[in-house]
């Protein structure tokens, strides 16, 4: 699932202002979306309305890979944190450490649209072999769309625990709250522990400039996000689930100018947000 060869990319995408990001919401509504003339006839697509001109920008992945050329898209999975999943019924508050029943893993996933040009130099980034030019990978790490699914860890103990999962799931059929990731403050993970779960959608455009719905000031005059369809993916097994859904919303960049992403609807991988095993690799 090209977790390892992402973590350029994660990493690049989580450096921004450490000021206080809690979003203000409006009542969620979701208006009916506009009809679009652009045709999608691939299986695994983002589509949006972008900026005062509701330009359609639509992202698909050819089913056919052995047409695939450099310019086309690419639908990569990946969590950019996850936890262990505990047992501690009947636990109390002292016991802070294993044994616990161990459950599996929670996931922080992520789904992203990037070129399969940029997906062959993560590549070759992760074979120390190979000796990438970093010009030809900054203008590759352009035109990316990605879905993140943060989560925060709420349990009283010290590890995640599935009743914690049950209480805080990351992908499910339904309207689906604005989340955001964690400052970081601490360094102590990649999303800390002031993260919200939700949905976060960022933008990075052609011009090498990331818009995201968690960057301050966060404010959503009419924003909603909504997964209409999970299902276990047995195209491909390129990932547990795909998720159909839809969703408008207003990014913001790191200097606080805002584009917005009107009509959006999507249909992607996602990695399950907990795995009732070992970790996969």
């Amino acid at each position: 699932m090209f977790k390892k060869p992402l973590l350029v990319f994660i990493c690049a995408s989580l450096l921004w202002s450490c000021e206080d990001q809690t979003p203000n919401l409006p009542d969620i509504s979701v208006p009916p979306p506009e009809p679009s003339i652009h045709i999608i006839d691939n299986d695994l697509y983002v589509q949006f309305t972008l900026g005062k001109q509701a330009d359609t920008m639509t992202y698909e992945v050819l089913d056919d890979s052995t047409q695939w050329q450099p310019t086309d898209f690419i639908n990569l999975v990946g969590d950019a944190r996850n936890e262990e999943v505990f047992d501690t019924a009947g636990s109390s508050v002292d016991q802070l450490f294993p044994p616990f029943a161990k459950f599996g893993w929670h996931y922080a996933p992520y789904t992203t649209m990037i070129t399969k040009e940029y997906r062959d130099l993560l590549l070759d980034v992760s074979d120390p072999s190979v000796v990438v030019d970093p010009i030809e990978l900054d203008l590759a790490a352009r035109d990316i769309v990605t879905l993140y699914f943060p989560f925060s860890k709420t349990d009283t103990f010290a590890f995640w625990d599935i009743q914690d999962y049950i209480d805080n799931p990351s992908i499910r059929e339904d309207l689906i709250r604005w989340g955001r990731v964690g400052n970081n403050s601490i360094g102590d993970t990649l999303w800390n522990n002031d993260a919200q779960e939700g949905a976060v959608v960022s933008y990075i455009d052609t011009a090498g400039v990331e818009w995201r719905s968690d960057n301050p000031p966060t404010f959503q005059p009419f924003g909603y996000f909504r997964i209409s369809n999970v299902e276990a993916n047995l195209n491909d097994y390129q990932s547990y689930t795909i998720i159909t859904g839809d969703f408008s919303v207003r990014l913001y960049n790191d200097n606080k100018e805002a584009r917005d992403m009107k009509n959006a609807k999507f249909k992607l991988r996602i990695v399950s947000d907990i795995e009732l095993g070992p970790e996969p690799q």
